[in-house]
């Protein structure tokens, strides 16, 4: 059993994996960066760090982009998470806002916590 965290960070500098080694000696990756062909890079890592790895303590899913879940399903069907969880999706007419917003706060110089909030009557009319 681990007494820390390890934190192990795999990809091209976007839609990195993130694999933690948990102290009760658990396992859990967060979103599953991966080339369009070749070996799975998560895969083979988890292969070679953790031997006799047969389940992952969770799985977690950030954002339905590409960079983040393209092949996750590998790791899925390898390692089969005690927990899964994905992104909360957010009604269809608030993406834009969202990502204008975004871009406005990606263009500023340091980096800061900020929240994004919208109320039901900024929705559009078909969003129940």
């Amino acid at each position: 059993m681990a007494e820390r965290l390890g934190i192990h960070v795999l990809g091209p500098g976007y839609g990195e994996s993130i694999i933690l080694a948990l102290p009760d000696g658990g396992v859990g990756v967060i979103d599953g960066f991966a080339p369009r062909e070749g070996p799975h890079p998560v895969v083979e890592f988890l292969s070679a760090t953790f031997p006799g790895l047969e389940r992952l303590a969770f799985f977690a899913l950030t954002h339905p982009h590409a960079d983040h879940c393209f092949r996750a399903v590998e790791i899925l069907q390898r390692y089969r998470p005690e927990h899964f969880w994905a992104f909360h999706p957010f009604p269809a007419g608030q993406i834009i806002p969202y990502y204008r917003e975004l871009a406005i706060r990606g263009g500023r110089d340091r980096v800061e916590a900020a929240t994004w909030e919208s109320s039901p009557e900024d929705w559009p009319s078909d969003v129940p």
